[in-house]
């Protein structure tokens, strides 16, 4: 036997996948259709979106994230939910660091850079 948990194995599951998909898209429509007065906050944490481009495909893809800011500096950490692998958004943004940032209503573009550690 493995030591894969049944956490883990519903994680990487196609239905679990489709349906964070799903609610990711419906989050980031909210967000933007109300600048922000819908989905910045949920279950006391902020977020923001973070627009980044596909390092394989090209494409924009845009991700709700929380954050910690640090003066004029947003944070975000790169967490995949326990999986032994990096979120698509981090890649992305190795391969690109440009992004585009939604704050509220405010957007803007931005470049990523290493935190210090």
């Amino acid at each position: 036997m493995g030591t894969t948990s049944k956490e883990a194995g519903r994680q990487s599951s196609t239905g679990f996948r489709t349906t964070m998909k799903v609610l990711r898209m419906i989050h980031c429509w909210l967000y933007r259709a109300s600048g922000g007065k819908w989905g910045r906050t949920f279950l006391a944490r902020q977020y923001l979106l973070l627009t980044t481009t596909g390092g394989m495909t090209g494409r924009s893809r845009t991700w709700p994230l929380t954050y910690l800011s640090e003066g004029d500096r947003l944070i975000v950490i790169a967490s995949n939910g326990r999986q032994p692998t990096h979120p698509s958004w981090y890649l992305n943004l190795l391969a690109n660091p440009c992004v585009d940032v939604q704050l509220g209503k405010l957007t803007r573009k931005d470049r990523a850079g290493r935190g210090r550690g």
